[in-house]
C-alpha cells in the first residue's frame, strides 16, 4: 500500500549543516493519499531542518525524486514522522504502515489532522477490551529476537481488537523518547518504570549468601551468573509492581500479558484478581537451558530441581503459558499445572530477502550475532578456537563479522585480537542490515535453550547457517547442515563452491519452509477463548 517514497530535498536548514552523524529526516506519511500533499510539504519546509520526504501510495513523481521505500530503513537516518490523515484521531494506522515505521530509526511521531494541526501522535482507542503488556525491555528498536517476538505479540493483540498499554524499564532520555514514539504507533499508552534493581530476600538470599561463603572458604570459583530465582527478585522489582498497581487503579483490564517467567515475580494473587486473565510468554524454558552440568557448589545451593520448581511455580500463576517452539511446548505441557500451555511460534517474515547464488569470485563473509549471555560467549569461543582457524587457513581472504554485546566480553576480545580477518561490530541497530552484510552464519549451540532466533532469522534472510547437532535439533524440519568437526565444515564449503546454484536452491527451499512455519505469531488459540469467556 505505502510503496512509494519521494525525496523533496532540504528543509529550512540543510542536513549537511546540522551537527549530527545521521541524516536528519522529516517524513510526511500521507496516510489517506491526499491531493494537497505538496502544500503540506512546503509548510514543513518552512519549519523543519534537514531532508523532507513523503511516504505515500499516491503519485508525486512530477514534484520529487522517487526512491525505494527501503532507503530509510537504515540507522543512517534519524526519522521524525508526521502522520497526516483526516481520521488520525479516530482511526488506528494500518498495520502494514506500523511495521514499516517500526523498522526505521524513529525519533518522534507527530499527528497532523485534516485542519493541519500538529501534535504528538496518540493511537486512538478502538477496541472494547484492554490489555496491560509488561516487557523487560523497550521492544524498540527491533535489534533482538525477543524484541521482534514482543512486537509481533503487540501486532496480534491490536489486530484482535485490544487497546494496549505497555510498561517497561525506563531508558536514557533519547532512547526512551524513541521507544515511546515507536510504541505509540501500536499502543494506546506507554510508560517507563524506574529500572532500579531490587534486593535478594528470603530463601533465595540465604542460598546466595551460603553459596558465596562456601566458595570463599573452599577457594572455589563458582558461577556468578544470577539464577532465575535471583533475577525474579532483582529485575521483577518493586517499581514494576508500583507501575502495575497504578495502571489497574485507573483502568479495568481484560488481560495482563507478561514476557518471561521471571517477570511473573510481581504477579501475586492480589494482582491476579484485578485482571480477567494472565498470559505469560516464556520466550524460553530457563530450567532446560540451565540443564548443563554445573559446579558442585552451585548445584548444592541452587540445584536443577530447585530452579525447575521455582520456574514452574511462577508459570502456574498464569492462566495461559506460551511456548515458542515444539520442543518447549513438549517440556511445559505436562509440567505446568493449572495453566493452559499453547504453542505460539514467532514470526520472522520481516527478515525475508531474495536468495541469490554466492559469487565465488569473492571470498565468503561469515557472521555471528548475540548478546553477552554465557551461552553466546561459549558458542563464539568455540567458533574462534575450533572453526575459524580452519576456515581462515582454507580461505585467507574471508572475513568473520561479529555483532552484538557479545563483542564486549573480555574473552571474546582477547580471542578476536589473536585471529586475522575478524571484525567486532558491537551492537547493531538493524538486524536486517547485519544479515545483508554476511553470506553465512556460524552458529553452534553449546548451551541448550529455547528457539535459536538468529538461526531462523538468517535462514529467512536467505543465508546459509552452519551449526552443530544441538543447534539443528530444534529446527529438524529445516534440514540444516550439521557440522561434525572443522574438517567437515570445510567439506561443506567445498560443496557450495562446486555448485553455487544448487546451494541457492537449497537455501531457497529452506527459506520457504521456514516462512511457512514462522510466518506470523498465532494468538488465536488464546484470544478466541478469552473472547468467548467474556460472552
Amino acid at each position: 500500500m505505502y510503496s512509494r517514497l519521494y525525496d523533496f530535498g532540504e528543509g529550512r536548514l540543510p542536513s549537511s549543516h546540522l551537527e549530527t552523524e545521521k541524516c536528519h529526516l522529516t517524513l510526511l506519511v500521507d496516510v489517506d493519499g491526499a491531493s494537497d500533499t505538496i502544500a503540506m510539504v512546503e509548510r514543513l519546509r518552512q519549519v523543519r531542518d534537514g531532508r523532507i520526504m513523503v511516504l505515500s501510495h499516491a503519485d508525486h513523481c512530477a514534484d520529487a525524486q522517487e526512491l525505494p521505500p527501503e532507503t530509510i530503513i537504515s540507522n543512517d537516518y534519524a526519522v521524525n514522522a508526521y502522520l497526516w490523515s483526516e481520521n488520525i484521531d479516530t482511526r488506528p494506522l494500518p498495520q502494514q504502515l506500523v511495521r514499516y515505521l517500526f523498522n526505521t530509526n524513529l525519533r518522534a511521531t507527530m499527528a497532523v489532522d485534516g485542519d493541519g494541526c500538529v501534535k504528538h501522535y496518540q493511537r486512538p482507542e478502538c477496541g472494547d477490551r484492554n490489555v496491560l503488556f509488561v516487557s523487560p525491555g523497550s521492544i524498540y528498536p527491533l535489534s533482538m529476537g525477543s524484541h521482534q517476538r514482543m512486537f509481533d505479540s503487540l501486532m496480534g493483540l491490536a489486530e484482535a481488537g485490544y487497546d494496549i498499554d505497555v510498561v517497561f524499564p525506563r531508558r536514557p532520555m533519547q532512547l526512551q523518547a524513541s521507544a515511546e514514539a515507536a510504541l505509540r504507533l501500536i499502543a494506546r499508552d506507554v510508560e517507563g518504570y524506574k529500572p532500579q534493581k531490587g534486593k535478594l530476600k528470603g530463601d533465595v538470599k540465604r542460598r546466595r549468601d551460603l553459596l558465596d561463603r562456601a566458595a570463599k572458604l573452599l577457594k572455589q570459583k563458582t558461577s556468578q551468573k544470577p539464577t532465575l530465582a535471583e533475577t525474579t527478585q532483582t529485575r521483577s522489582s518493586f517499581w514494576l509492581r508500583q507501575s502495575i498497581d497504578t495502571k489497574v487503579e485507573n483502568r479495568n483490564y481484560d488481560l495482563l500479558w507478561v514476557n518471561y517467567a521471571w517477570m511473573m515475580g510481581q504477579v501475586s494473587k492480589e494482582i491476579s484478581s484485578k485482571f480477567g486473565s494472565i498470559v505469560c510468554d516464556t520466550h524460553d524454558v530457563q530450567f532446560y537451558r540451565d540443564a548443563a552440568k554445573k559446579h558442585w557448589l552451585d548445584e548444592r545451593f541452587f540445584s536443577k530441581k530447585y530452579l525447575r520448581a521455582y520456574e514452574l511455580e511462577l508459570l502456574q500463576r498464569a492462566d495461559h503459558v506460551l511456548a515458542i517452539s515444539d520442543r518447549d511446548y513438549g517440556i511445559l505441557k505436562d509440567a505446568v499445572r493449572g495453566a493452559q500451555v499453547h504453542l505460539a511460534r514467532p514470526s520472522f517474515v520481516t527478515f525475508e530477502r531474495p536468495v541469490h547464488p554466492l559469487d565465488m569470485k569473492s571470498p565468503i563473509t561469515f557472521g555471528f550475532i548475540g548478546t553477552g549471555m554465557d551461552a553466546n560467549v561459549q558458542a563464539l569461543e568455540f567458533v574462534l578456537t575450533e572453526w575459524w582457524p580452519r576456515i581462515h587457513a582454507y580461505s585467507p581472504k574471508s572475513t568473520f563479522r561479529i555483532a552484538g554485546s557479545v563483542c564486549s566480553q573480555k574473552q571474546v576480545m582477547t580471542l578476536a585480537l589473536m585471529e586475522e580477518q575478524v571484525e567486532l561490530l558491537g551492537f547493531v541497530d538493524n538486524l536486517s542490515d547485519f544479515y545483508e552484510g554476511v553470506d553465512a552464519l556460524l552458529s553452534p549451540v553449546l548451551v541448550k535453550g529455547g528457539l535459536n532466533f538468529k538461526n531462523i532469522e538468517a535462514i529467512v534472510a536467505g543465508k546459509q547457517v552452519f551449526t552443530n547437532a544441538a543447534g539443528a535439533e530444534p529446527l529438524s524440519d529445516l534440514d540444516l547442515p550439521t557440522v561434525e568437526n572443522s574438517d567437515h565444515l570445510i567439506d561443506l564449503l567445498r560443496a557450495i563452491e562446486a555448485d553455487p546454484s544448487a546451494d541457492a536452491d537449497v537455501r531457497r527451499a529452506r527459506q520457504a519452509k521456514a516462512l511457512n512455519m514462522f510466518r506470523r505469531i498465532d494468538l488465536g488459540c488464546i484470544l478466541e477463548k478469552e473472547a468467548s469467556a467474556e460472552q
